[in-house]
C-alpha cells in the first residue's frame, strides 16, 4: 500500500476514526496503532514485518531500562543513544545505501578502476529495496 494509492486513501480514514474513537483509553490506543502500522507495512512486503517487529522490541525495551534506570541521568542517555542510533543505523541501510554506494563507487572510480560494482555493494543488505 503506497500513500497515493487508493487502499491508503481508505485505510487512513478508518484508522484515523477509530483510533479517535479509544479516547481517554491510551492502552488501547498505542496498542491499536502499533497493529496499524504492522497491517500497513505487511501490506507493502511482508518481509518488512520483522524488521518493524524488531525496531518494536528493541524500542519497547529501551523504554522499560528508560524507566528503571530513573535517577541515573548517565546511563538513561546511554540507553536512549543506542536506540536512536539503532533506528537510524536500520534507516541508513534499507533507505540511503545506494545513495552512498553510489558516491563511493563513483569517487573511486575518479581514481581509477574499482573491482566492487554498485549492484555487488547492494547485495549486502537484507533485503533489497528495488
Amino acid at each position: 500500500m503506497l500513500f497515493n494509492s487508493v487502499e491508503f486513501l481508505i485505510f487512513l480514514p478508518i484508522v484515523f476514526l477509530l483510533y479517535w474513537s479509544m479516547f481517554r483509553h491510551t492502552k488501547a490506543q498505542n496498542t491499536f496503532i502499533v497493529a496499524a502500522s504492522y497491517l500497513f507495512y505487511g501490506w507493502w512486503d511482508l518481509r518488512f514485518l520483522l524488521l518493524i517487529a524488531l525496531t518494536t522490541v528493541c524500542s519497547y525495551a529501551c523504554g522499560v531500562l528508560l524507566a528503571q534506570y530513573n535517577d541515573k541521568e548517565n546511563t538513561r542517555r546511554i540507553i536512549c543513544a543506542a536506540n536512536i542510533v539503532l533506528n537510524i543505523s536500520i534507516l541508513f541501510v534499507y533507505k540511503y545505501f545506494d545513495f552512498f554506494a553510489d558516491g563511493l563507487h563513483a569517487l573511486l572510480s575518479t581514481f581509477g578502476s574499482v573491482s566492487l560494482s554498485v549492484s555487488d555493494a547492494s547485495s549486502f543488505k537484507p533485503v533489497d529495496l528495488r
